[in-house]
């Protein structure tokens, strides 16, 4: 019966000590999880104080128009008191209608690459929506944090973004996949994570106007991949 007590001891023991040796592990990986998260958060903070001196930029707060451009009837709606993304919209708009036009040789891509060409500051221009697509693939990529707090993350980026940069960078984001023909994943996690909702939901309509209208064109299938399809709010 000693023995049997002693036994039974050690076996309780052991079975304390498998317990221990358990929630001490999970209590490790934890640690690691959250010194991620926290590392994570630090990077964050850096690429979102990066987004807003990437645009809020000097050269970008007002168009210079390029030495080597050549004067169109187009150009006349550039004002060069305004910001490059508030120009755009107005460039994009007096574009517009030939973009529409399903069987026209003016697409997406022509336009955004002739307004490329025709501001001074071309290379800072193109850098902002760069770095929104690094800045955004870095969260997608980060395994430490589940779809919820990607998404809040993502919903950050977005609100540092007024709603002309917003369009800039979904028109940008239809010529580059127009041109590439690139599939990455990337559109549909942008609509998996409504980043554009709030230019859509503008209480400027003139935005969802313009974007509704592409679905008829050959953008029309990227355009649904990177925001879905047409919801009856938009409709009105």
């Amino acid at each position: 019966l000693v023995g049997s007590k002693y036994n039974i001891s050690e076996w309780v023991d052991a079975v304390f000590s498998f317990s221990a040796l358990i929630v001490a592990v999970k209590a490790f990986k934890e640690s690691q999880r959250m010194r991620r998260i926290s590392t994570f958060n630090a990077l964050f903070s850096q690429l979102i104080a990066n987004h807003k001196d990437i645009f809020a930029n000097n050269a970008l707060k007002k168009t210079a128009l390029a030495t080597d451009y050549k004067c169109g009837t187009k150009i006349a709606v550039i004002d060069s008191e305004c910001d490059v993304f508030s120009n755009f919209y107005k460039y994009y708009e007096v574009r517009h209608e030939d973009v529409k036009k399903t069987d026209g040789d003016v697409n997406i891509v022509n336009v955004w690459d002739d307004y490329v060409k025709m501001i001074k500051e071309d290379a800072k221009f193109n850098n902002c929506f760069k770095y929104v697509y690094n800045e955004i693939r870095t969260v997608l990529d980060e395994k430490t944090i589940d779809d919820d707090a990607k998404k809040h993350y993502i919903s950050i980026i977005q609100s540092y973004m007024n709603n002309d940069e917003l369009f800039c960078y979904l028109i940008n984001l239809l010529q580059h996949y127009g041109f590439y023909y690139r599939e990455d994943g990337y559109k549909s996690c942008l609509c998996k994570y409504g980043f554009f909702e709030d230019l859509l939901n503008s209480r400027d309509k003139h935005y969802s106007r313009l974007i509704n209208d592409l679905r008829t064109t050959i953008a029309g299938q990227d355009l649904e991949d990177i925001i879905g399809p047409l919801h009856e709010s938009e409709m009105k």
